[in-house]
């Protein structure tokens, strides 16, 4: 399979209290597929992928299921080794969480890396990785996840990168594929409720106990007890259990019950479970039945086998539950193993609990940034805020180093500010984000530059920005709207010509409409404007050519098409 190399800027902008898909599996990446030595500048933070395809995973090729075909080049004998993916976010503080759980869907070889470091390789040789490397060995596991966690000490605040690269065994493969999700664990957690080699009191003499040991009033007394993981079989148990005295005809259940005190149960919106289990699991809080796994459906008893023999007791299986499933004081945590047979070697059993905090919500971007006006020592920058804030915007001609700065100290959600003191026909990068809490944010991709003496605008790069106004799904419309190009309060000029220098009213149907932006046949941003029912565009500063115009309205656009003539 063809070295499949990928990029992702991390953005995670609200926090949860468990684990939070930072994207999901069929996530959309920008890719180069043209088999190229793009060497180890496409790990760093600062590489421009603005001319690079895009698709939704799973991309590859030759299975036959994927949601983009990747071109493997022209020769079908020499397919190329490899094939470049980005995907662009942010981070707003990675503070606010423990680790960052990766999986992956690969075939054949992997290596992953983060901000130009490497983090994971799998199905690799060691040494150095380039784009002719092959895989270690030929793999169809395409549907098989791998999964490693990275410390979040290790993810800057702001942009990130995040780098895969997927590696054909041979020139001829007949295939490649990938796919990958990012989960973030939140860092703000309770002490352990229950950490893993806990002491557990256990019945492990093959009796029918029926349903009321999973209650709070079930005496369990007369219970033998020891610390996890608890089991037979396996030579790493803490605490072995009694299968009973036939060895081919074990006890098929094994019973576990842990009391835990709570002063607070909602305190923590929601307490996360991990289990390691073998073969089958059922657990109960307070009578009630919270989750299994390789069990069948239906009632369960004493007799009940298990789907199917595992070998899995290192293997965890994590489940949330809501804290309304807990009660002030008291509560039991009960558990069943079972056996899928009567002649199974082994059963293994150990859990851990924990209630997580919610972290207060941070201040984040929810639209933009984006230029609305530029001349020649000005530029007017707007965005907007989930919570209210008051505004900072800085600029420079270098990428990092910002030496020009606006602010506005009132609080609000919505911001808009002119940073002065420009050079006419200058390139100049710039952030966004408010002054008191001390963040800003900015990538290599924000910037714009400024008119010449001859331009009385000049448009910026605005690829990402403008991904943001419209939504993913660029092609989405917006239905039952009415929107309308209209002079001279009588001619509709949608797709006539617009004479250069005459005052279009743009007019809609509806308040849901919340920007109209102007943008050239590039993609650019020439003009922005907070829309309401209805506004005026002007076209004196407009150049002859084809426009576009977009309306917004949350995450979806329509788009009308129209040209100035002299």
């Amino acid at each position: 399979m063809k070295k499949l190399i990928l990029i992702l800027l991390l953005v995670i902008s609200k926090f949860e209290l468990a684990a939070q898909t930072v994207f999901p599996f069929g996530s959309s990446w920008k890719y180069l597929d043209n088999g190229s030595n793009q060497g180890s500048a496409w790990t760093g933070l600062d590489y421009d992928d603005s001319n690079w395809k895009s698709g939704n995973g799973e991309l590859g090729y030759g299975d036959g299921d994927e949601s983009t075909v990747i071109s493997f080049g022209s020769n079908p004998r020499k397919k190329h080794i490899t094939t470049y993916f980005r995907r662009l976010e942010r981070c707003s503080d990675p503070s606010f969480f423990s680790s960052f759980l990766s999986e992956i869907k690969r075939d054949d070889g992997v290596v992953v890396y983060l901000n130009g470091v490497e983090i994971f390789r799998d199905n690799m040789p060691s040494g150095p990785i380039s784009y002719n490397t092959f895989a270690a060995s030929l793999s169809n596991e395409r549907n098989n996840i791998r999964s490693f966690t990275t410390s979040a000490s290790l993810v800057l605040k702001g942009i990130n990168v995040i780098a895969v690269e997927i590696h054909q065994f041979t020139h001829s493969s007949d295939d490649i594929s990938f796919d990958m999700r990012v989960t973030a664990n939140p860092a703000v957690a309770d002490p352990t409720s229950i950490p893993f080699g806990s002491w557990w009191k256990y019945l492990d003499d093959g009796s029918n106990q029926g349903t009321s040991w999973t209650g709070i009033s079930f005496s369990d007394a007369s219970w033998k007890s020891g610390p996890a993981t608890l089991g037979y079989g396996n030579r790493n148990e803490s605490t072995v259990v009694s299968f009973g005295p036939d060895a081919n005809n074990k006890h098929i259940t094994t019973y576990f019950r842990r009391t835990i005190s709570l002063q607070n149960p909602e305190a923590f919106k929601k307490y996360s479970f991990s289990v390691k289990r073998d073969d089958g699991v059922v657990v109960y809080i307070n009578s009630k039945e919270v989750y299994r796994n390789n069990m069948p459906s239906g009632p369960i008893s004493y007799t009940t086998l298990a789907l199917g023999s595992v070998d899995e007791n290192g293997l965890l299986r994590t489940f949330n539950v809501n804290a309304s499933a807990f009660t002030t004081g008291i509560n039991v945590v009960a558990v069943e193993i079972h056996q899928s047979n009567p002649t199974s070697t082994d059963i293994a059993f150990d859990l851990s609990l924990e209630g997580f905090v919610e972290p207060p919500e941070q201040a984040r971007i929810t639209s933009g940034p984006f230029i609305e006006k530029i001349t020649e020592t000005t530029a007017n920058i707007r965005w907007t805020t989930n919570l209210a804030t008051d505004s900072k915007a800085e600029a420079g001609t270098i990428y990092g180093n910002y030496i020009i700065s606006a602010t506005e100290n009132n609080i609000a959600t919505e911001h808009q500010l002119q940073v002065t003191g420009l050079v006419k026909n200058t390139k100049y990068y710039y952030r966004v984000g408010a002054s008191t809490t001390g963040w800003l944010l900015g990538s290599v991709l924000d910037f714009f530059t400024t008119a010449s003496t001859d331009q009385t605008s000049r448009s910026s790069n605005i690829n990402v920005p403008f991904a943001k106004i419209v939504g993913q799904n660029t092609g989405s419309d917006i239905r039952d709207v009415d929107i309308k190009l209209i002079k001279d309060e009588a001619i509709q000029v949608v797709p006539s010509l617009i004479k250069k220098g005459e005052s279009v009213k743009i007019s809609a149907n509806t308040s849901e409409i919340v920007d109209a932006i102007l943008l050239d046949t590039n993609g650019r941003l020439i003009h922005s404007i907070k829309f309401s029912n209805t506004t005026y565009l002007d076209t004196n500063d407009l150049p002859t050519g084809i426009y576009f115009i977009a309306f917004r309205n949350k995450s979806k656009v329509r788009t009308h098409k129209f040209a100035v003539a002299n």
